[in-house]
């Protein structure tokens, strides 16, 4: 039975005397209350769905537009195109659990300009945080030309990472801590400092059909770069990433 007292609003609802009462049976009076009571505390029913399109028409016409909007549980999804400049770079999920995903195969495009990257994930973000078929190219910053994570373990799906530049780790993904995941991601010719394609550092990345191709570091791993990390790589490929040092270069720094 429910022991608190019921709200005005509650109690106006439901019915009076005995006449009203005597065909109520206390499991539905329960239920009836506990709907009330959901609607007052504005429980949605239902996950929302945001369209973004470049061009207009759509909910919005930028993605971080979209994913302000959206919370716990939404979808937002973006049209074909190429996204540049505010509110289409340093994308922020701000903690959310939400998908943002092209709406067809190819997938919009967003240009960083060679100014900025593209995502930025550090407010805990857990796997249910999925980017899905996007190409983020021309990226560029101190670290994590495409995408920055910090304590955070976003998912990505069939991305391309291309032609981004990292002066120190990370030319297309530096994660420190978390355990991001990447899933038939490609990650191609990207340049830092050390780990060209991808960048781990104190945490752990999940590798599921990637591909690492022609990335270049100046330091340690061309392709991908472990700080006192672990690594899961399943049915992914390595092929032409340069590095002019050895790939490992102590106990604890190694790369491919």
């Amino acid at each position: 039975m429910l022991s608190s007292p019921v709200s005005p609003l509650c109690e106006s609802l439901l019915p009076h005397g005995d006449a009203g009462m005597r065909h109520v049976s206390p499991r539905v009076t329960r239920l009836f209350l506990l709907t009330i009571l959901l609607l007052l505390s504005g429980a949605r029913a239902v996950a929302e769905t945001y369209v973004v399109d470049w061009r207009g028409g759509a909910d919005f016409e930028t993605i971080q537009g979209g994913l302000d909007a959206a919370t716990d549980g939404d979808s937002v999804l973006v049209a074909s195109g190429t996204y540049t400049g505010t509110h289409n770079t340093n994308l922020n999920f701000h903690g959310e659990r939400l998908l943002l995903a092209a709406t067809e195969p190819g997938g919009p495009t967003i240009d960083c300009g060679g100014s900025d990257r593209g995502f930025s994930f550090g407010t805990g973000e857990d796997s249910l945080a999925i980017v899905d078929g996007f190409n983020i190219t021309n990226g560029h910053a101190e670290a994590g030309g495409a995408v920055l994570i910090e304590e955070a373990s976003p998912t990505f799906r069939n991305c391309y990472f291309g032609l981004c530049v990292a002066t120190d780790r990370g030319g297309a993904v530096r994660a420190v801590g978390g355990n991001p995941i990447f899933d038939a991601c490609e990650f191609d010719r990207n340049d830092a400092l050390a780990g060209g394609g991808l960048a781990i550092e104190g945490g752990s990345v999940s590798l599921r059909s990637c591909v690492f191709s022609l990335n270049d570091a100046d330091e340690a791993g061309g392709g991908l770069l472990l700080v006192d990390s672990s690594c899961s790589a399943y049915s992914c490929t390595f092929s032409y990433n340069e590095c002019p040092c050895s790939p490992f270069s102590s106990s604890n720094l190694g790369g491919a």
